[in-house]
């Protein structure tokens, strides 16, 4: 039976404060936490036999996935014996780490989970993978912009054999705009015998074996490698805007739903909206857009595109957010402007306040009214920030 690999082990320093809280994978997209939508991936393909590799930092995700019979599937844990960032094994170090202690010796399909893919058929890329022999296959997505060539690996297919692998290339020196994904089939070959050979190696010249791209460009001289090009939505959540992006591709594609306009007010687009959502006169909801159970939506405000609203975030009047996410139990007073915003769980932004895209407020934080978030600002939780406060890059206290 082919068991998957799922790597969520990672400790998400981009994305603080809110991973402080909540591991990454937990993250919602769409309404969901990102690592379910792997989960699903797998189940419909028939693969139901995981290994979940984690640090010991996150055992929340344990807790909250379970046994995964809740998503159909029969989840083992791993953890890592890592505390912090700098001594992380990283995705190679995690692969192995999962197969030497789960016993793992077969053909796996391997994923890393804070990434959003849809319309990749597993099946097909697993029959490809075992009809052509192949030690390795690597699930390709074609770019539509070029120049995120320098974000990405990037592979260069003959037929479907990789021949070669760059880590984020220039644009002006990438062999292709098929950027490989976070979902990889690696042969019993490849993942007993060639992986623990390539980490020996690392660990021998004194460098530690974390990058995948490195393992990549050794593999092509030990074994086949081959590349399955899908069509579909692709999209990491690893920095704030990319989780934004991400967040944005998936609510096109998956957020469906209708609200019934409440006397004086309006909504466009699909909405999904939970129980006892409060929506008073004048607001406008644009779709695609999410109110979970309890929210508040003041008076004249305007709620999405992209917005998602968790369980009793509440928004006061003469409000615009767009393009964010509010956790639970955060608020927003009136007059607000949000715009590509992360507000964490409990957190207070005061009125006539400003925030502009990538920022983050992290969890309790309070901020004063009349305040301004300059874009890729990030608020360390629970601190409190006096009125008409000015916030750029990381604040960790006050």
């Amino acid at each position: 039976m082919v068991k998957a690999i799922l790597l969520a082990g990672g400790y998400a320093t981009r994305l603080q404060p809110l991973s402080l809280r909540l591991p990454k994978v937990l993250l919602p997209v769409a309404g969901k936490p990102v690592i379910a939508y792997a989960l699903e991936l797998l189940r419909e393909a028939g693969v139901t036999d995981l290994i979940v590799s984690l640090n010991e930092q996150q055992k929340v995700i344990q807790e909250t996935l379970g046994d995964g019979s809740a998503y159909g599937v029969k989840i083992d844990y791993v953890f890592e014996a890592s505390s912090n960032n700098e001594d992380k094994l990283g995705a190679i170090g995690a692969i192995l780490n999962s197969v030497q202690k789960a016993g793992v010796c077969g053909d796996s399909l391997v994923l890393g989970t804070d990434n959003f893919v849809q319309g990749l058929d597993l099946k097909a890329f697993r029959n490809q993978h075992e009809s052509s022999k192949a030690g390795a296959s690597i699930a390709l997505f074609q770019l539509s912009n070029k120049s995120d060539v320098e974000h990405f690996g990037v592979a260069k297919l003959e037929g479907k054999r990789i021949t070669a692998f760059q880590e984020k290339p220039r644009v002006e020196e990438a062999v292709s705009t098929l950027a490989s994904t976070a979902v990889y089939y690696l042969s019993k070959h490849a993942l007993c015998d060639l992986l623990p050979e390539y980490v020996a190696g690392q660990k021998a010249a004194g460098e530690r074996a974390d990058r995948l791209g490195d393992f990549w460009k050794w593999l092509l001289d030990k074994t086949r490698v081959e590349g399955f090009v899908f069509q579909g939505v692709w999209g990491d959540i690893g920095t704030p805007a990319t989780y934004l992006d991400t967040n944005r591709l998936a609510m096109n594609s998956l957020v469906k739903g209708e609200l019934v306009n409440a006397p004086g007010t309006f909504s466009q687009g699909d909405v999904v909206c939970g129980k006892g959502v409060v929506i008073e006169r004048g607001a406008v909801i644009k779709g695609p857009a999410i109110l979970e159970d309890g929210c508040v939506i003041g008076a004249n405000s305007v709620i999405g595109p992209y917005a998602h609203l968790e369980k009793k975030a509440r928004v006061g009047s003469d409000c615009v957010i767009r393009d964010s996410i509010l956790f639970e139990d955060s608020s927003v007073g009136d007059s607000c402007h949000l715009t590509g915003s992360l507000i964490d769980k409990g957190a207070t932004v005061g009125g006539n306040s400003r925030l502009d895209y990538n920022s983050i407020i992290g969890e309790e934080c309070v901020l004063g009214e009349r305040s301004r978030v300059l874009a890729d600002s990030r608020i360390w939780p629970r601190l409190r920030l006096s009125k008409e406060s000015v916030l750029e890059g990381a604040v960790s206290s006050t």
